[in-house]
């Protein structure tokens, strides 16, 4: 973000927000760190400049849009359908991870599931800890996911019909 302001300063947020596929409100809080670190200026119906402290030194660092897949993804956690609520918990403190890949009989994905999703069933009560994770669990259709030789970076999802596929098969990686 801060190549493309300092390419097309002034810019927008709105322009900002075109250029890298996502709408003003989820670039908001983003810009507004950029400002309060001094990396950006913000000129009310003009848009953003350069800031007056120095962009950060990013030799050795990779670009984030070189980056395949493969090279940052990890061992999934996983966890059947049919577990309960209670042994996803279980797993998810013993694996120290924040959410975990559900998988159905065969192995194959059917979902995730994350803290946020069972923290919500436990507060309802007790008897939310022997529920099935499939009845809490984010369902497959709503999990998009990037083949490993891919460089996800680098697609924008309105250019790339693929950026919408669902996938069926086996979890690989998870991060």
């Amino acid at each position: 973000m801060l190549r493309l302001i300092r390419q097309h300063a002034p810019i927008t947020g709105e322009q900002l927000a075109e250029m890298v596929g996502v709408s003003r409100p989820t670039l908001r809080s983003d810009l507004a760190l950029l400002v309060m670190l001094g990396l950006a200026e913000a000129k009310p119906k003009v848009g953003y400049f350069p800031g007056k402290r120095p962009y950060p030194d990013r030799r050795g660092v990779p670009d984030p849009a070189d980056v395949r897949v493969d090279e940052v993804m990890g061992v999934p956690a996983v966890v059947r359908e049919t577990a309960s609520v209670n042994d996803a918990v279980v797993a998810l403190f013993t694996q120290d991870v924040g959410s975990l890949t559900v998988v159905d009989e065969t192995g194959d994905l059917a979902g995730v599931v994350s803290r946020k999703d069972l923290l919500k069933v436990l507060v309802g009560g007790p008897q939310g800890a022997q529920l099935p994770v499939s009845v809490v669990m984010t369902r497959r259709p709503h999990v998009v996911v990037a083949r490993p030789e891919e460089r996800p970076a680098r697609r924008r999802a309105q250019d790339d019909p693929a950026s919408d596929r669902r996938y069926a098969g086996r979890p690989a990686g998870f991060r």
